[in-house]
């Protein structure tokens, strides 16, 4: 009998905690008590000015502004404690809100909303950031999605001082919590004290966010993007936080507990075990050197892809720093384009470095550019700028299908290919991976997609050109027999990844993994090829 009450004590218990799906940003495990953020929105009444008080409702708009500037150099002179990495991030972040309190877009536009429409300053500065906020959204890009973040929080700044209501984080919290808010700005994230705090949920946010940068940059696990978060939380409720499935539990049951303190000390085991690993080389057990390189989209990545012990930086996202334009529309505006080649020229004059062309679709567009860098470079050296003798190689990144078709003819033009899974996959398939409705259908083993890679690493490899993978693929443990099979040396990926990736190479037999990639070539069926490669991974014996 007490067996059997003690047996409904664990269901009910385990009945009454709640899972939330969110977006994994930051992996790690986080157990604690829950700290409920003050929320960072702020309802804000309209009215409307008389003529006699539209200067002095200017003049308490540019109090306001000033008063946030002082804050902001405040802010950056108290981060300079947070480690290199995660210093740089914020240092780089606020600069960008101050440059927005600068005669910027933002201030110029608010102030002409209180003179034109006469209406008080808080509902200005709200009117003016969805203005804003809309034109960024209609662009339909991930990158410039997640700048809107950036500018809310500064209007949230802005809207706070106008109302005298200054925000304190995190007070009052207790030693080891786990923060839940509907959002964190990047600067509150950067000053969480990770010896204070466990890890973060929110309820708003993304993967490409600087909140979900700078988490990764401190090691804090985190989860974004979670649903109904604060409608299920009570302040000091135990918390688990799984920031690499993506995943909060709200009171969780003592055997829940208990499985996720195992998998924290396993996660911090695996990281131990990986850590050792690098300064070791990535060779086969036949003696096959592989390279593994790091993909850059942030400078602030670099310490841990050093960490991590990438051989070299296979992908740089410029584009990234440019609002994510592509070579179609550099090559219709060069005053976007060139400053990027010329910044890449002087650059190559301290080091190796190779120039990689996204979205190419014709052998012409190689040749375009590489009229541009020439022409850049003579401009330069008549200035005077020290560059290279050799201009740096020129590469093409295979990302869609007609240049994997056309891979040979490209091969003619470019020094390089780099072949970009991700955006392969999804222009094979049809397939976007940000629509719920069809994401499922993403598949890397798609015969299709194989077939393109193929196609590309065999151009390559007649013209005994470089080639190497850079998309996800490239990262993950999972695919790494195969592509090593098809022929590829090079695989560059998120740092994060390059442990993983170098303890499965170093566990491969280049051979075997050669007859396996061949046999998987014959198929015709994603099953049948994805139970070829599954039942090789889990046949090979561990280095």
């Amino acid at each position: 009998m007490r067996s059997n009450q003690l047996s409904e004590l664990v269901e009910q218990a385990a009945s009454t905690e709640r899972r939330l799906p969110g977006l994994g940003v930051s992996p790690g495990i986080a157990i604690g008590p829950a700290h409920i953020a003050e929320g960072g929105d702020i309802q804000v009444r309209e009215s409307h000015l008389r003529e006699t008080e539209i200067e002095a409702e200017r003049g308490r708009f540019a109090e306001a502004v000033a008063v946030s500037l002082r804050q902001l150099r405040k802010l950056k002179v108290k981060t300079a404690g947070l480690p290199e990495s995660a210093a740089e991030e914020v240092g780089y972040l606020l600069d960008a809100h101050l440059a927005m309190l600068s005669n910027s877009r933002l201030v110029r536009g608010v102030d002409h909303r209180i003179t034109r429409a006469r209406i008080n300053a808080e509902r200005a500065v709200q009117l003016e950031i969805d203005e804003i906020a809309e034109s960024f959204a209609s662009m339909r890009d991930a990158y410039l999605a997640a700048r809107i973040e950036d500018i809310r929080v500064v209007g949230t700044r802005l809207i706070r001082n106008l109302i005298k209501k200054p925000y304190v984080a995190y007070a009052a919290m207790t030693e080891g919590a786990v923060i839940l808010a509907d959002e964190l700005t990047p600067a509150d994230t950067a000053l969480m004290d990770p010896q204070r705090v466990a890890g973060f949920a929110t309820v708003f946010g993304g993967a490409e966010s600087h909140t979900a940068i700078v988490a990764r940059a401190l090691g804090l696990p985190a989860v974004l993007a979670v649903p109904g978060l604060l409608e299920h939380a009570r302040a000091d409720d135990k918390v688990v936080i799984d920031g690499t499935e993506g995943t909060v539990i709200i009171g969780p049951c003592a055997e829940t507990i208990a499985e996720y303190q195992a998998r924290r000390d396993g996660f911090e085991r695996e990281r131990r075990h990986l850590a050792r690993l690098r300064k070791l080389p990535a060779v086969t057990r036949d003696e096959v050197e592989i390279t593994l390189e790091a993909n850059l989209e942030l400078p602030v990545e670099l310490p841990r892809a050093l960490a991590n012990g990438a051989m070299g930086l296979g992908l740089v996202r410029s584009e990234f720093l440019y609002m994510n334009r592509a070579i179609r529309l550099s090559l219709r505006h060069r005053r976007l384009l060139d400053p990027q080649l010329g910044a890449m020229l002087r650059a190559a004059s301290d080091g190796p470095l190779r120039i990689l062309l996204p979205m190419i679709s014709s052998a012409g567009e190689i040749r375009e550019v590489r009229e541009a860098l020439e022409q850049v470079a003579r401009r330069l050296r008549r200035r005077g700028v020290p560059l290279p003798k050799a201009l740096p190689p020129l590469g093409a990144m295979i990302e869609v299908p007609g240049a994997a078709l056309a891979a040979d003819a490209l091969a003619a033009e470019a020094d390089f290919f780099a072949i970009g899974t991700n955006d392969l996959v999804q222009y094979t398939l049809a397939i976007d991976r940000s629509d719920e409705q069809v994401a499922h259908l993403y598949n890397p083993l798609h015969p299709a997609v194989l077939r393109l890679i193929q196609f590309a690493v065999e151009a390559a490899l007649r013209r005994g050109m470089p080639i190497s993978v850079c998309g996800e693929m490239a990262g993950e443990p999972r695919f790494s027999a195969l592509l090593l099979g098809l022929g590829l040396r090079n695989l560059s990926m998120a740092p994060r990844n390059i442990p993983r990736v170098k303890q499965r190479i170093r566990s491969l037999d280049m051979i075997a993994a050669t007859r396996r990639a061949r046999a998987i070539m014959d198929q015709s069926d994603t099953g049948r090829i994805a139970a070829l490669l599954d039942d090789f991974n889990t046949l090979a014996l561990p280095h």
